[in-house]
Order: structure tokens, then C-alpha cells, then sequence
């Protein structure tokens, strides 16, 4: 399957990998949704659509998952076109069910001659906006600022014997275990089919990870792909039972200390807005947001 060139789109399948990762592996936004795991694995939960602007830009047409429906977006990821092209592409019939155009970086945002050709002001979306941590405060939690963390590694530690594996063809059914238990209590379990969809294309898209064991029993897992020629781990599932006291911040801890020495941060993605898990995500101190922006595209 070859990328047409706007205005003609295509599904987002594994037959465009070799492309589309050829395209997104010099981008060094920091955005996660800006490479071809992130992009297939999003497209398996709602249907996305893409197509080539230029040598270096990209569109996507899809719709976001949000409470009473779906809203259908756009977004353009690599370069940005100029404004008379961008006004014309926004104004174009083939993204005429777009109502948003999302995941901005911040420097598009800021630029005045982009914004004249905007029907709205860019607005920071901050539910979208990931978390960036740096991997050497999560692997070692010292200080104050991290002491409940470290007491609950502490405490999982005393009462289990923890194994940690990496997650490969002899422990990915365990990681499937584990999913399957989170799924039977999650309150939100948004991105099951995401995960899922990782755990069984994982070598495919270039993901790799770790199972957690205590005393022998699988407990938690994590799983993610490098961003910015592997300096940075994106995170983009992390799962755990609760029934296990401890699990989530041993597996947080004990992946990151597992963690190529060459990565020094972690992107552990957005909080779309759940206020649970933006205050958990919050709590591990995130030394800086990678900040993305949205404009609504209604005229009116």
C-alpha cells in the first residue's frame, strides 16, 4: 500500500510502516502521537485516515473518543504549511466533517502569521498535553518530594518477591493476564482496545516492555516505544493490579531503571482530562509538559 497525496486518503494499516516510520522517525517534537505505533494503534479504536501534504507533512483525519460521541479532527504532523496554503487545506471539501484541528506544537501556535489564517485562536488543550519525567527521578524517587512513592515500592518490596521481565514471546501472555484483570475492575478502560492491539502487534511496531511478578504471579506490566533518537521511552501503557498493594509504582520504578542508560526521560503520555489520573500523573512531578494546542474549525 503506497500514501496518496491530498486530497485522497487511505486507512491507517500495517502495510504504510515502512513509510509512515521513515516519515515520523526524524521528528523531534516530542508529540506521542507522532509515529507509526501510536498512529496504527489509535486508528484500531477509531477510524483514522491519512494522507501526504508535502516530503515532510503529513494529515490525519480522525475522530476523538470522548463522552456522547465522537468528534471528527484533523492534524497535521512534520511541517506545517504556509498560511495561504494552510488556509486553503482547512477550507478544502475533504476535511469539510472536520470540526477541530488538533495537536498543534507550540511553536506553530505562537506563529502570528498562522494564526491570521485561523477561523478561532489556538487554545492549549491540556488534557491532551503529555507528561515528561526524567527518567533518573523515577528509577531512584529520592527526596521529599517523592516519599510516598518510595514508601509503597517499599512496602511491595517486603511483601512480595518481585521478579521483573522483560516482555517478550515467554512473558507477553502474562502481560495479556494482567490486562484482562485491570479491564474486569477499570472504571475507565479507555484504551483496552489500544493495549490489546500492542500487546498483539507489539514486535511489529517496534514496542518493547516489562512484566512485573510477585512471588511468581504476574502483577503489572509496561510498554512503549523511544521518541527522539532514543532519548526519550514513550510510556504508552502501563497497567497493574490493584489488589496488588504497590504494583503500579513498582512497575513505574523498576521500568525505569531498566531503561536504556541512552533514555533520559519518559513521556507517560496525557490525562485526557480524568481528574484521577491527572492528579497520579501530577504526583511524580513531571519536569515539563510537551504542550499541543487545538483550534475549533467552525466558521460561525
Amino acid at each position: 500500500m503506497a500514501l496518496p497525496s491530498f486530497p485522497d486518503f487511505v486507512p491507517v494499516e500495517l502495510a504504510l510502516k515502512d513509510e509512515l516510520e521513515a516519515f515520523f522517525r526524524p521528528l523531534d517534537d516530542g508529540i506521542c502521537e507522532n509515529t507509526f505505533a501510536s498512529l496504527f494503534l489509535a486508528s484500531r479504536a477509531s477510524p483514522h485516515e491519512v494522507s501526504r501534504l508535502g516530503e515532510h507533512s503529513l494529515l490525519v483525519k480522525g475522530t476523538e473518543a470522548v463522552p456522547g460521541g465522537g468528534v471528527p479532527f484533523a492534524r497535521i504532523a512534520g511541517d506545517f504549511p504556509a498560511a495561504g496554503e494552510l488556509a486553503a487545506l482547512l477550507s478544502h471539501p475533504a476535511l469539510g466533517g472536520c470540526r477541530v484541528l488538533r495537536d498543534i506544537p507550540a511553536p506553530v501556535a505562537a506563529d502570528a502569521s498562522l494564526a491570521a489564517v485561523l477561523p478561532h485562536p489556538a487554545e492549549l488543550d491540556r488534557d491532551n498535553c503529555d507528561y515528561l519525567y526524567r527518567r533518573s527521578e523515577l528509577a531512584e524517587l529520592k527526596g521529599k518530594a517523592f516519599h510516598k512513592k518510595k514508601n509503597l515500592l517499599n512496602q511491595f518490596n517486603a511483601a512480595f518477591r518481585a521478579d521483573f521481565r522483560p516482555l517478550d514471546d515467554e512473558t507477553a501472555a502474562d502481560a495479556l493476564l494482567v490486562l484482562d484483570a485491570w479491564a474486569a475492575q477499570a472504571l475507565d478502560g479507555s484504551d483496552e482496545v489500544q493495549c490489546r492491539a500492542a500487546l498483539r502487534w507489539r514486535k511489529e511496531l517496534g514496542l518493547y516492555g516489562f512484566v512485573l511478578y510477585a512471588d511468581g504471579a504476574p502483577a503489572a506490566f509496561s510498554l512503549g516505544e523511544e521518541l527522539r533518537g532514543g532519548t526519550v521511552f514513550d510510556c504508552h501503557f502501563e497497567k497493574a493490579l490493584e489488589s496488588v498493594h504497590g504494583s503500579y509504582q513498582a512497575v513505574n520504578a523498576f521500568t525505569a531503571r531498566a531503561l536504556p542508560e541512552r533514555i533520559q526521560f519518559i513521556n507517560r503520555e496525557q490525562d485526557l482530562g480524568n481528574a484521577g489520573l491527572r492528579q497520579a500523573k501530577l504526583s511524580y512531578r513531571p519536569c515539563a509538559m510537551v504542550e499541543k494546542f487545538r483550534v475549533p474549525l467552525d466558521r460561525e
